[in-house]
């Protein structure tokens, strides 16, 4: 093989490598890492602005109801008003959970979480508020979907959209006593409260 065929075919396989690299280069800048519905992570190639929020690890965003930002009927975008999830282990008998609504607004969802030792549970049960001047709201029936490991029924998640007054309100679970709880929600059992203030 004569000098400069060697040359060019190297001159051909750096170029080749050159492209490749380059394009492997732009794949990690488009890249960015999201967390997933599991807890663990993905790559998407769509920008941060584009891409859903991320759900609370307890929370389905397919369910929620979301009321876009500027909407003509004068309500803010569906947040979470309260939120005691973590991750750690946890057991039975949690306490009910008390929150405040900082202004009148309309609850969407409430879920709660029953693991119970990996057992579930054959069918859901119900959700309630209480405020504190005693008035009850609910109960409601809830929906429910699977959990950590395919535990039947463990997310328990009602859809009131029931308009409160600023104020303090405990959420009343039926079954309290496999509503999962743990030392770092401090024994109170898991709950995600979404909402929506009027503007």
């Amino acid at each position: 093989m004569s000098p400069c065929s060697r040359r060019s075919r190297v001159a051909a396989a750096a170029a080749i490598l050159s492209v490749s690299l380059l394009v492997m280069g732009c794949e990690s800048v488009t890249g960015f890492e999201t967390p997933g519905n599991d807890g663990y992570t993905s790559v998407s190639d769509t920008k941060p602005e584009e891409q859903a929020e991320a759900p609370a690890p307890f929370y389905d965003t397919e369910d929620a109801v979301i009321v876009a930002a500027g909407d003509s009927s004068g309500e803010t975008a569906e947040a979470p008003l309260f939120d005691n999830q973590n991750l750690l282990a946890v057991y039975n008998g949690g306490t009910s959970p008390t929150f405040e609504v900082p202004s009148a607004s309309t609850i969407t969802k409430i879920e709660t979480y029953h693991w119970n030792d990996a057992a579930g549970h054959g069918s859901t049960g119900t959700i309630s508020l209480s405020a504190d001047d005693g008035t009850v709201y609910g109960p409601w029936e809830t929906a429910g979907r699977p959990g950590q490991g395919g535990v039947p029924n463990a997310y328990w998640a009602a859809v009131p959209n029931v308009a409160l007054p600023a104020g303090s309100y405990t959420v009343i679970d039926s079954d309290p006593g496999t509503w999962s709880q743990n030392a770092d929600s401090g024994g109170v059992g898991f709950a995600v409260v979404y909402g929506q203030s009027a503007q």
